[in-house]
């Protein structure tokens, strides 16, 4: 398979994906990603007109530098902010801000530039820096008037200061502002307050891109209002890169929260108070000396239905997305993918993995010998066979993006089901079809039909999430995998290498399969929302 037209088409669609975001976001600084966009498109379009040949390494090129890269930094960046390294964070920072230069990233590179200094003790250089933003004025004033208070823990100006001058455009361009709202008020004992804010603000929250931000409001809500097993679930799940230090700091806010007397939170407390990270160390100390701000009256039954919501999105996204944190490892897709790779190394040593010859001789299909020569068994082996290196590939890097999701839902007996049951029936489909003369038989292999089964697979499961829950992690899931199943249409009909039939076919297949099969409901146990 020649590798140049598939980065073609990956590139391209990459720069169609960013532009859209970009117009979707316009407002809350997504028009650098619109201009990232159509600069992949035009470079795109460019060297397919005047370098064919070499336009798919071009296109994909551009892309993985201009969203690809920035991406890639950012979750290295979340990483070294989560694990408290402050240097490192500050290196990576800068690096994204040079190759996304929106104000956006420069901003947090300038966050991260003041942690650093600040973990240093080096406060008359994090002042020369708040300094300086200020100067710049506009939502960057706002940050170091914020990020000011936070970090010297004066929660009482961050809500004055939030109260008095931040807008909703400053909540689009930094969504993190909610979050230390929030804290402020946990950390000055107005829970009642708290809750107003999440039902006024968690809304803004939404989408996969804000993630992030809304784990870390669900940490803040959780933990203030005492709910340490709900707290824990979430450092699991979503917050896993927590560093040990600040998984304690939360979990004993949240035993303080609950009234917890047996001086265990107290303990924790102060070791924390006597490490080594000054930031957190300062936390701490506050948390000790201001404890009695956090025992308050019991949760009202609005209070309690809210966590109860809390609980249920993070359920929601635990099994909705597609990717996801704490789940157990996908031993079968690791399996089928040695077991694709092996049959790869016997196709070598047998010969060239590109010869029809060879290919045929392993199994590949082709309808006249399944029906006229009875090889049925070729229906099956052509599944694991392919034709080349980048065939192989494609197909593997499509199994571990897609098959994990299909066996955490389905269970590994059921998502092997889907996976052969998809694929033999597109092989059959490919057999019968050239019977009956509608198409013209061909040698055929590949994993592709079991992988488009899974698409069908994981559509069959997010539909059920908005059907039955209105899970709206599973609506936007089902809107990613429509627009993925058009491209990839569009994909096949204009690549004659490609079978559309296969593709097709084994996309019902899983869809249908899955269907008919019992995925997972619940994580853990439920929480009644006593407004149900």
């Amino acid at each position: 398979m020649d590798l140049n037209e598939p980065l073609f088409w990956l590139g391209l669609i990459g720069g169609i994906v960013m532009l859209l975001r970009g117009a979707r976001t316009w407002t809350s600084g997504g028009k650098s990603w619109a201009v990232v966009g159509v600069v992949v498109v035009a470079t795109a379009g460019g060297a397919h007109a005047f370098a064919s040949e070499q336009a798919g390494f071009i296109a994909f090129g551009v892309w993985s530098l201009l969203v690809l890269a920035p991406n890639l930094v950012s979750r290295g960046l979340q990483e070294a902010i989560d694990r408290q390294q402050y240097d490192r964070a500050a290196k990576l920072a800068r690096l994204l801000a040079l190759i996304h230069p929106a104000p956006s990233t420069r901003l947090v590179a300038l966050d991260r530039e003041v942690s650093a200094l600040w973990q240093r003790g080096d406060v008359n250089g994090a002042e020369a820096l708040f300094g300086r933003a200020t100067k710049l004025g506009g939502f960057a004033a706002k940050w170091a008037a914020i990020e000011r208070h936070r970090i010297a823990g004066r929660w009482v100006e961050i809500i004055d200061t939030f109260d008095s001058t931040i807008v909703d455009a400053d909540l689009r361009m930094i969504p993190s502002f909610v979050a230390v709202y929030l804290r402020a008020l946990g950390e000055t004992g107005r829970r009642g307050a708290l809750f107003r804010a999440l039902a006024r603000f968690g809304g803004r929250l939404e989408g996969d891109a804000l993630a992030r931000q809304r784990a870390v409001v669900w940490l803040i809500v959780l933990a203030f209002a005492g709910k340490r097993a709900e707290l824990d679930r979430l450092l699991r799940s979503h917050l896993t890169s927590f560093t040990p230090p600040l998984v304690s700091f939360w979990r004993a806010t949240a035993d303080l929260a609950a009234g917890d007397e047996t001086g265990d939170a107290k303990s924790v407390l102060e070791a924390l108070a006597r490490g080594a990270d000054q930031q957190l160390a300062r936390a701490a100390d506050r948390r000790l000396r201001e404890r009695s701000l956090l025992v308050a009256e019991p949760l009202s039954l609005e209070q309690e239905a809210a966590c109860a919501r809390i609980v249920r999105a993070l359920d929601q996204e635990e099994r909705f997305a597609i990717s996801a944190k704490g789940r157990p490892k996908p031993w079968m897709v690791v399996s089928l993918i040695a077991a694709n790779v092996a049959m790869y190394g016997v196709e070598w040593a047998n010969g060239d993995p590109t010869s029809e010859k060879n290919l045929f001789e392993l199994g590949a299909l082709l309808s006249p010998a399944v029906v006229d020569g009875h090889e049925w068994w070729r229906l099956g082996t052509c599944l694991f066979l392919h034709f080349g290196a980048t065939h192989l590939v494609m197909n593997m890097l499509g199994l571990w993006v897609l098959g994990p999701f299909v066996e955490f839902s389905l269970g590994r007996a059921r998502w092997l089901l889907v996976y052969l049951g998809s694929g033999l029936f597109g092989s059959a489909v490919l057999t019968v079809l050239p019977r009956l003369h509608l198409t013209e038989p061909d040698l055929c292999v590949g994993a592709s039909g079991c992988i488009m089964g899974l698409v069908g697979a994981t559509i069959a499961v997010v539909l059920r999430g908005v059907l039955r829950e209105r899970a709206l992690v599973a609506k936007r899931r089902l809107y990613a995998l429509g627009f993925v199943v058009v491209l990839q249409t569009t994909f096949d009909l204009l690549t004659p290498q490609v079978s559309f039939l296969a593709h097709a076919s084994g996309l019902v297949a899983g869809f249908v399969l899955a269907s008919l099969l019992a995925h997972r409901t619940s994580l853990g146990v439920s929480v009644r929302d006593p407004k149900a």
